[in-house]
């Protein structure tokens, strides 16, 4: 606010100057006010007379000069001005002009600082989306605060802010069936049945909990449930408890969110399909060596895009996939004697299998796979085709 006050009151000296004929412009030209780089040159200082020196055909110090004599700031305000170097005006502000900012806060008060540099224009802003399977860690903390604290900056600068929460809850994630799973074995546990714990599963002690809670509450009115449809009703058990935590401990340190948008939702009213289906009856879409193809470059992108995308491996102790094209990481090599050069290379890494749908070749679309039971297990079966997936 008080760059803005001296830029006015120089602007107007140079008018005021410009009248009196001590110095000649026709349009007063852009000029900076700025805190010196070193506090000893000032407060701020302004570059006008010698931006306005070729146009008043007169030397920057001569400008700077007739700027002084008509600039008008009040005494709390400014405490002198020194002309320094070829005409750097150097402002020494009072200390008594901070008194009036303080007024100023007291009198605005939480208007004080918001601008209209956005002009309402609409926002999303999207962080933290921690997996609804565990609870929230020391780096989620942190973009939670970084995250909230950019959406306010924006929204004091006039833009019309939606905070949302994405969370990751795809009923084809396979974090969320090895947590249902986990909580069902714990549940399992706490009705006194003996039962070895997978290496692969959540073995954090808030299963436990949650498993003890749905048992203290419900008993063994799950022990005889198909095992198929426990396990679907035990991961969203879990996912609404796990979702409840994460928002109170958000909560509980002022991280509040407009919107906790479901990934599953999409999968449930077709988003993903009818998405696909508008950009290929808008033209973005073409069909090239047997995949869909994102009309992405002209839009900036480097490189078209294609769905599907080539799996080259499973790596299924890891629950990880390895995915042609997806996850390119650049590594710099130290020489040896295989590559007495070193240098930088890219290579495939692989991804989390929940980031991966299947593709149905015969719909052409991203596949929703559920799971039946049969007499040898379950088995994957794409609801577009109805068949099964090995």
């Amino acid at each position: 606010m008080i760059k803005q006050v001296l830029a006015t009151a120089f602007t107007r000296a140079a008018e005021e100057a410009r009248d009196a004929g001590r110095v000649h412009f026709d349009t007063l030209p852009p000029f900076i006010v700025e805190r010196p780089a070193n506090p000893i040159y000032g407060d701020f200082s302004v570059n006008l007379a010698m931006v306005l020196a070729s146009q008043a055909k007169m030397a920057p110090r001569q400008v700077a000069q007739a700027l002084v004599e008509f600039v008008r700031l009040p005494d709390r305000v400014l405490e002198r001005i020194d002309i320094a170097g070829p005409g750097f005006l150097n402002l020494y502000l009072a200390p008594t002009w901070l008194y009036e900012v303080v007024r100023e806060i007291h009198h605005q008060d939480a208007a004080y600082g918001r601008g209209t540099l956005g002009h309402g224009k609409r926002v999303l802003a999207e962080y933290v989306s921690a997996n609804p399977n565990g609870p929230l860690s020391i780096p989620h903390g942190r973009g939670a605060i970084i995250g909230d604290v950019l959406c306010n900056v924006l929204d004091a600068a006039g833009y019309q802010v939606s905070r949302e929460f994405y969370v990751n809850d795809a009923a084809t994630s396979t974090q969320m069936v090895r947590f249902g799973e986990s909580l069902v074995i714990r549940y399992l546990q706490e009705l006194g049945q003996t039962l070895d714990f997978p290496e692969d599963g959540y073995h954090g002690a808030y299963v436990i909990d949650f498993a003890r809670s749905i048992y203290t509450r419900d008993g063994d009115k799950y022990l005889s449930m198909d095992p198929a449809e426990r396990l679907e009703l035990f991961t969203t058990l879990g996912k609404e408890a796990m979702i409840d935590w994460q928002r109170e401990v958000l909560a509980s340190f002022g991280v509040v969110f407009d919107t906790w948008f479901r990934e599953s939702t999409l999968f449930a009213e077709d988003a993903v399909d009818k998405g696909l289906r508008l950009l290929e009856a808008r033209g973005e879409t073409y069909e090239s060596e047997g995949a869909v193809w994102l009309s992405s470059m002209k839009y900036g992108d480097d490189k078209d895009r294609a769905q599907p995308r080539k799996v080259l491996s499973v790596l299924t102790a890891k629950g990880r996939v390895l995915v042609e094209g997806v996850n390119l990481v650049t590594k710099h090599l130290k020489p040896n004697a295989q590559n007495p050069q070193g240098g930088i290379v890219k290579e495939e890494a692989p991804i989390h299998m929940s980031n991966v749908m299947l593709w149905d070749a015969k719909a052409k679309a991203p596949a929703r796979i559920k799971r039946d039971r049969t007499e040898t297990g379950f088995v994957r079966t794409s609801k577009k085709s109805g068949e099964a997936i090995k």
